[in-house]
């Protein structure tokens, strides 16, 4: 990684990665807590399991179609808050909106109306917010500055799983007002803090354009990432059943072998940042896939817990390490590339990948479920995300796209 000058680009005044940060532990909060409680909710409803995944599956839906647009029409928008902000501040409005709405939706067509309200905002929120990063970061504290938000965002995923479980039993539109409440008074602060510091679009330019495809070593990268989201949300999808159902273990030791995941990220969160920094971000993405790999495949051919507890922390580092500098490897890639736009591809290739990973590895385990008979097929899923991530690793380059050019 090359650095350029340790100063925001121009028309930027330099802000602080933990303020830039902050959103992202709020909308964590808000849409772990969404997944999470919602189809309790629906269950409440009497829905069928397949309705409940056909409605919480609609974050993809939503992250296929709406980011492409939403990422470079910020690069064109003009206002007095820049071309971000207005869709930081619309996205956490309707957001909040939906938040308020779901406890009280007597039906199940109207909790599925509301759930995709929430991710229109949630979706029309991140790419603005992500695409602020490289305008107002320095690369040479790029990483660094995704460690911190990895850090918070994982924060934000904790405390949705512990405390708005327990905020439900209390009340059932106690954790959403909580959520609603967090994100619009977060997202106010952060408008207003930065609302006098964020680059302006010049007068001439258009106020939008069509997403044009990125170059092919843009591409790689998407790809790449959206690999890393397959394994992923494949791994969220199955991995408490692999535990309860494939090894007989009861959900609290399901829940242990989380916490021990959860505690490895909350401290690789910040490293990883400094790594990438320190290292290079490319250098690291590739040495800590071959890690998550490793972690990946030991489940696979053993259901002992001698081998599933060391296999954990390999899992949560490089899995960590991965997702923390993810979006920094598709800045390098496509340096001429917009912020917006860069920001609308990366949240596509998530979407990818959200959508992919649960009907693949669900599918694998059904297919291969003779050649894991002792798990009822679930060990299968690990195979199946170590064989993504390494499939992604090739796709990785081994230095930024501008020395490449060189």
């Amino acid at each position: 990684m090359t650095d350029r000058e340790a100063s925001p680009p121009a028309g930027a005044a330099p802000v602080s990665s933990l303020l830039l940060a902050v959103p992202a532990f709020a909308l964590a909060f808000a849409i772990t807590t969404v997944s999470a409680l919602v189809p309790l909710t629906l269950e409440r409803q009497a829905a069928s399991t397949l309705l409940i995944g056909m409605v919480v599956a609609g974050e993809g839906l939503i992250a296929l179609l709406l980011p492409l647009w939403i990422g470079p029409l910020s690069d064109r928008t003009r206002s007095a808050w820049g071309g971000r902000l207005p869709y930081v501040a619309l996205g956490s409005v309707l957001c909040a909106s939906a938040l308020l709405g779901l406890p009280f939706v007597a039906s199940i067509a109207g909790i599925a109306l509301a759930m995709l309200v929430f991710y229109a905002g949630y979706f029309t929120y991140y790419p603005a917010y992500r695409a602020l990063y490289p305008e107002l970061v320095p690369e040479a504290r790029f990483a660094r500055s995704q460690g911190v938000q990895s850090l918070l965002r994982e924060v934000g995923l904790v405390l949705a799983l512990t405390a708005s479980p327990m905020l439900f039993a209390l009340e059932a539109w106690l954790p959403f007002f909580v959520c609603a409440l967090a994100l619009l008074a977060i997202s106010a602060l952060f408008v207003l803090r930065l609302r006098s510091r964020v680059p302006h679009v010049p007068a001439g330019a258009p106020p939008s354009a069509r997403p044009r495809l990125p170059p092919a070593s843009v591409r790689r990268v998407l790809l790449a990432n959206a690999l890393f989201e397959f394994a992923l949300s494949g791994l969220k999808s199955f991995v408490v059943l692999f535990v309860v159902v494939g090894t007989g273990r009861t959900t609290a030791a399901a829940s242990g072998l989380m916490a021990i995941v959860a505690v490895v990220a909350v401290v690789a969160a910040p490293l990883a940042g400094w790594l990438g920094d320190r290292f290079g971000p490319l250098r690291v993405t590739r040495a800590a896939l071959v890690v998550y790999a490793l972690g990946l495949f030991l489940p696979c051919i053993t259901r002992s817990l001698w081998v599933l507890i060391p296999a954990m922390p390999l899992v949560g580092f490089g899995g960590t390490v991965v997702m923390t500098l993810s979006y920094t490897l598709v800045a390098l890639a496509g340096p001429e590339q917009s912020p917006g736009a860069s920001a609308g591809w990366y949240e596509l290739s998530r979407g990818v990948g959200v959508i992919a990973g649960p009907i693949v590895t669900g599918a694998a385990i059904d297919v291969l479920r003779p050649l894991f008979e002792s798990t009822q097929g679930y060990a299968a899923m690990w195979l199946v995300q170590a064989l993504a991530l390494l499939a992604s690793l090739p796709l990785v380059p081994k230095q930024p796209a501008r020395e490449t050019a060189r």
